[in-house]
């Protein structure tokens, strides 16, 4: 056998032969294998988000069907906005009462938000080839400036959360004007969010035309807050402590607001091609002309929330008033207390003296008195009879 020539067929036997033999040999040490492998490459499970199922129907096998590769997208744009605005929810609670396990979450959600993007934005440029429409082109054109819009909401909500752990770590806070002042700001910027869901939602023009105005009056309000913390600061009211973050809270509300407008006016693009590429003049040109319905939305969101402010400085000075009355009246009932005990060791003393005059007299009497008598007898010594005349 050593001596014949080697060809195909012997190599493929002996390979044969060998690798039976091997099996043969090894099957005994299968189980020992197996759990030594096991320990060696240890099985990591894979942890399932919250949205994997929104982010497994980004599937390329919709790509022949735009209409359920769009429908898709939505839901997860959809997914995104709703986890932003939780995140802004959360962040805006921390100013007044920091939750270390809170902020933990929103950066969980946050980790969440970003990684649906990368998906989203990944999934929507492959795509783009398969859609023949200009209709479908439109929609995802919008999505995908809606996308990086709502990352957005989710980045300024982890800086507000950072504002409020530097406040925490600090030892600051904002006063307690500034809170108030804070709740008519955070209202408003409700009401701009829920209108730009409104308008993408249901592409809805009416919501996304009356977003801007809103977002003008918000800036106006940004500034009004901005003069009133100055005043503080100048009256010692307000922490100089407080003022970074109060600076860095005004920039987040009102890029905030700068992504809704956006989101406003790609529902206006989606809604009125003809506006793409201009669309900001369009908005310019809307206030400039003095537009009815623009305006009157201006006016009328201007006055509403001005009001509030004012309204939160009556009852902020009034609070302020009823202190001072609360204090100058315990003041007085200080006061009068300390002057009742006053005229209370006053008149102790007065007793205190007429019993110790007292009490000398006696003594100075049974001096003067002869020996043997008593004091009754000294003081009738020497008085005439009564019944002698």
């Amino acid at each position: 056998l050593w001596d014949q020539p080697v060809n195909s067929g012997i190599i493929a036997n002996t390979n044969t032969i060998f690798n039976f033999t091997c099996a043969v040999v090894l099957f005994p040490l299968l189980k020992t294998y197996e759990k030594l492998s096991r320990k060696i490459v240890k099985d990591v499970p894979e942890p399932e988000g919250k949205y994997k199922e929104k982010l497994d129907a980004l599937s390329p096998a919709f790509f022949n069907t735009p209409a359920l590769s769009l429908r898709s997208c939505y839901d997860v744009l959809m997914a995104m906005y709703q986890a932003s605005r939780a995140n802004i929810e959360k962040a805006f609670g921390l100013l007044g009462n920091y939750q270390e396990k809170v902020r933990t979450e929103l950066l969980a959600e946050e980790d969440d938000i970003d990684h649906m993007t990368d998906c989203l934005s990944r999934y929507m440029v492959e795509l783009l080839p398969h859609l023949r429409s200009a209709r479908h082109i439109g929609i995802l054109n919008q999505y995908y400036k809606v996308t990086a819009e709502f990352e957005r909401l989710g980045d300024h909500a982890v800086n507000i959360a950072k504002i409020a752990g530097d406040l925490k770590t600090s030892g600051t806070s904002f006063s307690r004007s500034l809170q108030e002042e804070l709740k008519v700001l955070k209202s408003l910027m409700d009401q701009i969010l829920d209108l730009s869901r409104e308008a993408f939602q249901r592409r809805d023009m009416d919501a996304a035309t009356r977003i801007e105005p809103l977002v003008r009056v918000a800036a106006e309000l940004i500034e009004q807050l901005k003069r009133k913390h100055l005043i503080r600061l100048t009256s010692g009211e307000c922490s100089m402590l407080a003022d970074p973050a109060f600076s860095n809270l005004m920039i987040e509300c009102k890029r905030i607001t700068d992504v809704c407008s956006n989101v406003g006016i790609a529902t206006v693009v989606r809604v009125r091609p003809e506006l793409a590429d201009h669309e900001h003049r369009y908005y310019e040109g809307l206030m400039n002309s003095g537009d009815k319905t623009f305006t009157a939305a201006y006016d009328q969101a201007y006055r509403k929330y001005m009001d509030e402010l004012a309204r939160t400085d009556e009852i902020l000075q009034a609070e302020k008033e009823a202190r001072e009355e609360a204090a100058a009246e315990e003041a007085r009932a200080a006061q009068e207390e300390a002057a009742g005990r006053e005229e209370g060791k006053k008149e102790k003393k007065e007793k205190k003296d007429k019993k110790e005059k007292k009490g000398k007299k006696e003594k100075e009497a049974e001096g003067k008195a002869p020996e043997g008598t008593t004091a009754e007898e000294a003081g009738t010594e020497g008085k005439p009879d009564q019944k002698q005349e």
